[in-house]
């Protein structure tokens, strides 16, 4: 057994196999243990019972360089099975830029830079970009799928059976239309079904719900919940994220949008907008209170003042008489 409990899982001799960074749970500043699973995914998710963290942020803040505006400044948050968290707020307030940095650093070093600590701890991200490049629309969906190395080690029937899992023709993969073509569910059906190819063990979405129909809709919803690994995902859709999401990160720009604040809530996103609600009615009321008190406060001080500085009747002098 470990010095903090747990059992040290012996490592494999073959080398093929991939890392998993165990943190041991009970002290700060001890150092992660190297292990290797014999196990493949997703079932070497055992590792990480007890909520231990698959993905770590430490501290982090991103500043833009072209006008050194902070986007995001201290942010600590820790991604655990289970989780389906996701990121909210107003446009511009840095959450597809830390979805990317969070995958790739060089997605983004060309126009922030960041400090702080990202720990994937061994982990293999799958990561749905906003939008496709206008390169990637121009290729035959065919074409699309080739680029990813998975695709190759899948055999046609588990492609017919993924696409049939994920609501697509089979014949999708040999298409060869445009993938600019296809409707937006079908291309969001078909990243996602490329994402399960890659076997991820955490899975980053950047608005994932943009341009999509019902079906199409529901069919993500139904992904989210039934998704065997934690997720990070950005939306503005509040059906999606009422039905969806677990945890909470929420990202403002406070003081005319100079000073960035975040707000990170283990709650369903009923729970937290309500809660926020209450929160913000509570402020209205006791600043309105406090102006109430004040114009009291005031209005007492003025009319002290005038009493006491009213002329007062002197002493009479009577007439003297003839």
């Amino acid at each position: 057994m470990s010095a903090c409990g747990r059992a040290l899982f012996p490592l494999p001799k073959d080398s093929d196999r991939r890392p998993w960074l165990l943190f041991p749970q009970g002290e700060k500043g001890v150092i992660p243990v190297l292990h290797k699973s014999a196990f493949g995914w997703p079932e070497a998710d055992f590792l990480h019972e007890g909520g231990m963290p698959m993905l770590q942020i430490q501290h982090l803040t991103i500043t833009h360089r072209r006008d050194l505006r902070v986007l995001l400044q201290d942010f600590s948050f820790a991604l655990r099975p289970g989780d389906r968290a996701a990121l909210i707020g107003e446009e511009g307030n840095g959450k597809s830029t830390l979805l990317r940095l969070l995958y790739r650093e060089e997605l983004v070093q060309e126009y922030v830079e960041y400090s702080g600590v990202i720990l994937k701890n061994g982990e293999i991200p799958g990561y749905l970009p906003q939008e496709l490049t206008e390169e990637e629309k121009r290729l035959p969906v065919s074409a699309f799928c080739a680029a990813v190395p998975a695709f190759y080690d899948a055999s046609p029937r588990e492609l017919a059976a993924l696409a049939a899992q994920r609501g697509l023709d089979p014949a999708v993969w040999y298409d060869d239309r445009p993938l600019g073509g296809l409707s937006g569910g079908e291309k969001i059906r078909l990243q996602l079904a490329l994402l399960d190819l890659q076997r991820p063990t955490l899975l980053l979405l950047d608005e994932p719900s943009n341009d999509l129909d019902a079906d199409a809709l529901a069919a993500l919803e139904d992904y989210l919940l039934d998704s065997p690994v934690p997720v990070l995902y950005v939306s503005h859709d509040e059906t999606l994220l009422s039905r969806t999401a677990n945890v909470l990160i929420h990202l403002e720009l406070v003081r005319r949008k100079t000073e960035p604040r975040y707000t990170v809530a283990r709650q369903s996103y009923d729970a937290y907008t309500a809660q926020r609600q209450a929160s913000l009615e509570h402020q209205v009321q006791m600043a309105e209170q406090e102006e109430r008190d004040h114009r009291k406060h005031t209005s007492k001080s003025i009319s002290g003042w005038t009493t006491s500085s009213g002329s007062s009747p002197g002493p009479t002098r009577e007439a003297d008489g003839c």
